[in-house]
C-alpha cells in the first residue's frame, strides 16, 4: 500500500481523530497558567505590587488639572501657593523649585492630580513654566 493511502486511511479513522484530540486536550490542561484558575488569584495578579515590602498596593486614579499657581507665602524654607480653579493651598520646600526670582503674587503654570478613586495620597502639585 502507498504511504498516501496510508495516509488518508490514518487521518480519516475516528482511533485517530479521537487520540489527537485527547492529545491536544491533555496540552491544553498542560498550559494553563495556575493564577487564572482562582478568582482570588486572578485579582491579586492584576495589583501592581510594592518592591519595598512585597505587598500589594490597591490602584490609584488622578484627574488631572490645569491651571495656575500664585504665590501667596514666601518663607526661608517653602513657597506657599494657592492653585486656580479649586483654590486649593499648597507649599513647595524652597529646594525643590527650579525657578529663580520668585516674588509675592506671581503666577506660575501649573498641574494638579486630585485622587478620585483608589486608596491614594492627597492631591498632588506639579509647577511648570512661570509667567511673564
Amino acid at each position: 500500500m502507498s504511504v498516501a493511502k496510508t495516509l488518508k486511511r490514518c487521518l480519516s479513522s475516528l482511533w485517530f481523530r479521537s487520540s489527537m484530540l485527547l492529545v491536544l486536550t491533555l496540552l491544553n490542561g498542560c498550559s494553563t497558567n495556575p493564577a487564572q484558575t482562582s478568582p482570588d488569584s486572578a485579582k491579586e495578579a492584576d495589583r501592581p505590587s510594592s518592591i519595598d515590602t512585597g505587598k500589594a498596593q490597591p490602584l490609584c486614579v488622578y484627574e488631572t488639572t490645569k491651571g495656575i499657581a500664585e504665590v501667596t507665602e514666601i518663607t526661608a524654607n517653602s513657597i506657599r501657593f494657592k492653585f486656580y480653579p479649586g483654590d486649593k493651598y499648597f507649599k513647595i520646600p524652597l529646594n525643590e523649585i527650579s525657578f529663580t526670582d520668585i516674588k509675592l503674587e506671581q503666577e506660575v503654570k501649573a498641574i494638579t492630580r486630585s485622587p478620585i478613586s483608589g486608596a491614594c495620597g492627597g492631591d498632588e502639585f506639579e509647577l511648570l513654566t512661570t509667567i511673564e
